[in-house]
């Protein structure tokens, strides 16, 4: 038979925007079932009791999101590109016709009745045209029982793959507290106080990079103190607590890239937005160009290799490292270049932008109501814990050595998830293709 002769398929209400209340009936989009907690849109509307939903009717998103759904909300009015499903209790039981939708939608999607290139949607009539295999009722608990069996255990797999997967980006903050805290490597005052030496303190380091600040400095105008830091930390033996600006160089201050790039331009000049800065890297391949005329108002902004760029408005305080590939860029107003002065190393300073530290204090200061952002002044006097170069160094590499380990694992889990994915696929497979159900158990 058909899928149209498995029951009622109600395409959802076209709401308009000025359907719209507070109050009222919620109303079942997509993105309220790919993602359980957003927020619905409700309405005080009167429709047909037919696009009512109650908590267990079966949901199919035909546009975007192709895939089947149990309702487990509140009592709901569905929206358009999603089909209410009324199974015939005569022909097929619910449970039943929910994995034989998983089934056809994964037949379609892979077949010549899937369209749009942005959007993708399946048409009504093919859909509801696909012939489908429905045993009897006693033989569809049957299947219906094992493939929730199989189901269930997939999910428990898949459930445990995400918990690590959190626990890992924990691990990674807690790893970087650690290391911008003292914590995580020996510092330089024990491992010199066990070998009986003297060696350069952070307060030491400080106040002479300041001196080769000042001194170097060949800027306009007159020199300028840099700003100092914001609140009061402890520090370890050795280290000293400044500001952001401090460790900048004067002749390279923290300041934001173009206002108004507008041109892509072939030949142009690559400038870096916060969208391109993913996963503490920049998306090169990505990125958009701007003249060179407009590229040149904004030569303060230019980008050397090692050089720092922290997000500051939007998603505020992601870090990317400036490869040299993007010598000479640009960024925009959305987007700090710190540049480290001497003695201080740009990796550390990194590292340290994205320590809960230095988020936090972000946070604190973000300003905006639809779009929030963090003012160059504050990154100026964000406080910044400094240890003696060489420790700075180890710090890194410590940092490095763990992420790596976590990076392999992220790609274990990655791939496992895959696996899970494809595992639904081929239980679906030999449930519809009258073979037998054998279990199946993730790895």
């Amino acid at each position: 038979m058909t899928l149209n002769e498995t029951g009622e398929y109600i395409n959802g209400f076209a709401f308009k925007p000025t359907d719209r209340s507070d109050e009222g009936l919620p109303i079942i989009r997509i993105q309220n079932l790919t993602k359980p907690d957003s927020i619905p849109n409700r309405t005080l509307r009167t429709v047909d009791q037919k696009y009512i939903v109650e908590p267990g009717d079966l949901l199919v998103s035909w546009s975007a999101t192709l895939d089947v759904f149990i309702w487990e909300g509140q009592k709901a009015l569905v929206n358009q590109h999603i089909f209410k499903v009324v199974p015939d209790e005569k022909v097929v039981g619910a449970e039943y016709l929910y994995y034989l939708l998983k089934k056809s939608i994964a037949d379609l999607v892979k077949s010549e009745h899937l369209h749009g290139s942005t959007m993708k949607h399946i048409n009504r009539k093919p859909f509801l045209a696909k012939r489908v295999w429905v045993p009897s009722l006693t033989d569809q608990k049957e299947i219906s029982l094992k493939l929730q069996k199989q189901n269930d255990s997939v999910d428990s797999t898949e459930e445990k793959l995400s918990g690590i997967k959190t626990n890992i980006e924990l691990l990674r903050q807690s790893i970087l507290k650690a290391a911008c805290e003292g914590r995580l490597v020996p510092t330089e005052a024990e491992l010199a106080a066990q070998e009986g030496r003297d060696y350069e303190t952070g307060e030491q380091l400080l106040t002479r990079i300041l001196e080769e600040r000042r001194k170097s400095f060949s800027g306009r105008g007159k020199y300028k103190e840099p700003s100092r830091a914001v609140g009061n930390f402890e520090t370890p033996a050795g280290w000293v607590c400044s500001s952001l600006d401090s460790v900048v160089s004067a002749n390279r201050p923290i300041c934001y890239g173009i206002l108004m790039p507008k041109e892509n331009v072939a030949e142009g000049v690559p400038f870096v937005k916060v969208r391109d800065m993913k996963r503490d890297v920049i998306d090169i391949a990505g990125l958009h160009k701007t003249s060179h005329e407009i590229a040149q108002k904004y030569q303060r902004a230019s980008l050397l290799p090692n050089d720092v760029l922290l997000s500051i408005r939007g998603t505020y305080g992601r870090v990317a490292m400036v490869p040299e590939v993007l010598t000479g860029g640009n960024i925009t107003q959305d987007t700090a270049r710190v540049s480290c002065i001497t003695g201080i190393s740009p990796d550390y300073i990194a590292q340290y932008l994205r320590s809960e530290n230095s988020q936090r204090f972000f946070k604190r200061v973000a300003r905006g109501v639809a779009v929030k952002g963090v003012n160059i002044g504050d990154v100026r006097e964000l406080p910044v814990l400094i240890p003696p170069l060489p420790e700075q160094v180890r710090i890194v590499a410590e940092v490095e050595r763990r992420f790596a380990i976590l990076d392999q694992v992220e790609e274990l889990i990655k791939t496992n998830l895959e696996r899970c994915q494809t595992l639904r696929q081929s239980i679906l497979h030999k449930a519809f293709s009258f073979e037998d159900l054998e279990d199946e158990e993730p790895e």
